[in-house]
């Protein structure tokens, strides 16, 4: 069968499974079973595909049918602009993440003129999203990024390993902040965030995301309240802390936290679709 006929067949599928981007999805997924670029697949739509070739491109087609995420299938995620490996030992990073990079990076430029190194947690890093992009940002920091699991900082690992900021980013394997020592100027957090009700009724595609990075506690908010006030043990004078959260959380979360005396100001910002996702704290 000719590639472009193959193409068009797979998308059908996707589209009658309920893919929504069906057609990239499509290339997307030959693409990863030819071990082919964008522009290889564009320049070989009339080439004919042998049938062991067709049979692997359509183990992957099943896999997407069954729901499972296609940046699982394809192992790649790009955040932030870089590209990161992931599997399904890790979060998927999303694109809301991307503004406590921005929010993050604008109030480090008013530190770094100090003569002071600065000192960077990040919270759960999963696949190292966070802090490799911090990394990218501030090469001369030091970055801790603590995650309670071991095989979701072998994933991040592998990403450090990438981009060159294993000398940057030191990973710890913690729980929480339970045995953390020193102070640091920036904390950056994407704490799961799912309350019991909304677990039972996830997207199929989440099912395949590790459980301990989605819940959050039986209204969702806990685990974070949880963090955010072990964070003020351990933040610097004049440190900032960013955390993720819901539109359906931050209320609560906020309402929680205002209660803290060691919180000198609390803000919250919406996301780039105008939802309100980051909860801002100054120590």
């Amino acid at each position: 069968m000719r590639l472009d006929h193959l193409s068009v067949k797979i998308s059908r599928q996707l589209l009658q499974a309920g893919i929504i981007e069906h057609d990239l999805e499509s290339q997307l997924l030959i693409c990863k079973a030819l071990n082919i670029t964008k522009e290889n697949y564009y320049a070989q739509l009339q080439k004919h595909i042998q049938q062991d070739c067709i049979n692997n491109i359509n183990l992957l087609v099943t896999r997407r049918i069954n729901k499972e995420p296609l940046s699982y299938i394809c192992s790649y995620r790009e955040f932030y602009g870089l590209d990161l490996y992931v599997d399904c030992r890790v979060l998927i990073p999303r694109q809301e993440t991307e503004i406590i990079v921005d929010k993050a990076i604008k109030f480090l430029k008013s530190k770094v003129s100090s003569n002071q190194q600065i000192k960077i947690l990040d919270l759960g890093t999963g696949s190292g999203a966070l802090a490799i992009a911090l990394a990218k940002f501030i090469p001369e920091s030091i970055i801790y990024a603590t995650d309670i699991s071991n095989d979701a900082l072998q994933v991040a690992e592998i990403n450090c390993s990438y981009h060159n900021v294993g000398k940057v980013v030191n990973l710890i394997c913690l729980d929480g902040l339970t045995g953390f020592v020193g102070g640091v100027d920036l904390v950056v957090a994407n704490p799961p965030y799912l309350s019991k009700k909304e677990m039972a009724e996830v997207q199929p595609e989440l099912l395949f995301e590790p459980n301990i990075a989605l819940y959050g506690g039986l209204a969702g908010w806990e685990k974070s309240v949880e963090l955010i006030e072990s964070t003020g043990q351990i933040m610097n004078d004049g440190g900032k802390a960013f955390f993720e959260t819901s539109p359906e959380c931050i209320d609560s979360i906020t309402r929680e936290i205002s209660k803290k005396q060691n919180v000198n100001k609390l803000e919250t910002h919406v996301d780039y679709s105008g939802n309100n996702r980051v909860i801002e704290l100054s120590f």
